[in-house]
C-alpha cells in the first residue's frame, strides 16, 4: 500500500529525484534512478521526505517500515565483479544484469523462463 501511495504522490525529476528527495548518497542522478530502483530506494531510505512519510501513514506505517541493505548477488545480481570469489550462481534470485557472456566465465547469464520456450509462434 505504501508503494502504491507514493506513486501516487510522488512525481521524478531528472535534478531532484523521486518527490524532491534527492539522489543521496548518490551526488547527481544515476542508472535507475528514474525506475524502479530508484522508487524503491526513495520510499525505503528517504524517510525525511514528506511525500515518503504521507505513504507509509497511509499504509498504516505512520514511522516507516525499518528497512536494510540485503546480498546483492542474491537479490539484485548485475555483474560478478560484485560477488565473492567463487559465488554460485544457483543462489540468485532476482537477476538484473547480464542477459550476454562477457569476460568473466564465471558470470551468472540470465536464462530463459521455461514457461516462455517455444512460446514464440504461438497464438492467443
Amino acid at each position: 500500500h505504501a508503494a502504491l501511495a507514493f506513486g501516487r504522490a510522488a512525481n521524478y525529476s531528472k535534478w531532484t529525484g523521486w518527490a524532491r528527495a534527492g539522489f543521496a548518497p548518490a551526488i547527481a542522478s544515476y542508472p535507475g534512478a528514474e525506475c524502479g530502483q530508484g522508487f524503491l530506494h526513495t520510499l525505503f531510505y528517504k524517510p525525511g521526505s514528506p511525500k515518503v512519510q504521507d505513504a507509509w501513514a497511509a499504509a498504516g506505517l505512520p514511522g516507516g517500515y525499518p528497512s536494510d541493505i540485503i546480498d546483492l548477488c542474491v537479490w539484485n545480481y548485475q555483474l560478478s565483479g560484485r560477488c565473492e570469489d567463487g559465488f554460485q550462481c544457483a543462489r540468485v534470485r532476482a537477476h538484473h544484469k547480464p542477459a550476454q557472456p562477457g569476460s568473466d566465465p564465471n558470470e551468472c547469464l540470465k536464462e530463459p523462463d521455461p514457461d516462455d520456450l517455444g512460446q514464440a509462434g504461438a497464438s492467443a
